[in-house]
């Protein structure tokens, strides 16, 4: 019985030493083997001979996990959901390409609406900064210059103002998309 375990086991270590030397390189890409390792059902005769407890452990050692970061799974994955549903793996596909468009669409709307608001702001900016102009001018022409000149004042205070700190903003969100 115990022999039956340890020959599975050293078959079991031969492609691992394989692939461990075929592996890709270090820098992020995936370094899962394309075919599985072992199949698990080719150890259930093994673990039916065994008492419970030392099946458990055995079973939790044998565990294996598998993650991608991708918008959809490995090849070798979409295959399998293929078996279990039919064109699984290519409903798969279209869910995340739905999902991919459906995405940019909500970012094009976003920077729509964002420029969309931006421009009015900008145009009612304008059109406040005229009429203080226009009620300065008016009342020095009407021979209260100081008046005049202290809402001139203020209005192109005010300008500048908005126009120093919309720069500084702009350059504190560019220093945040920096950093992350």
């Amino acid at each position: 019985m115990s022999d039956d375990l340890s020959e599975k086991r050293q078959e079991q270590e031969e492609p691992k030493k394989e692939q461990e030397n075929n592996s890709p390189d270090k820098n992020g890409e995936d370094s899962l083997p394309d075919k599985e390792i072992f199949n698990p059902d080719e150890f259930k005769p093994i673990l039916d001979k065994l008492p419970e407890g030392e099946r458990r452990k055995l079973q939790i050692a044998l565990s294996v996990k598998r993650s991608w970061t991708a918008p959809f799974p490995p090849p070798d994955i979409l295959k399998g959901y293929n078996d279990a549903v039919p064109n699984g793996a290519d409903r798969i596909l279209k869910m995340a390409e739905n999902q991919s468009e459906h995405r940019m669409n909500l970012e094009n709307n976003v920077i729509n609406r964002e420029l969309n608001q931006s421009g009015k702001g900008q145009n009612y900016g304008l059109i406040i900064a005229l009429s203080f102009l226009a009620g300065s001018i008016f009342l020095i022409y009407t021979g209260h210059e100081i008046s005049g000149a202290v809402l001139a004042t203020i209005d192109l205070v005010a300008l500048v103002s908005v126009f120093v700190f919309g720069k500084w903003q702009q350059k504190k969100d560019l220093g945040k998309k920096d950093k992350t």
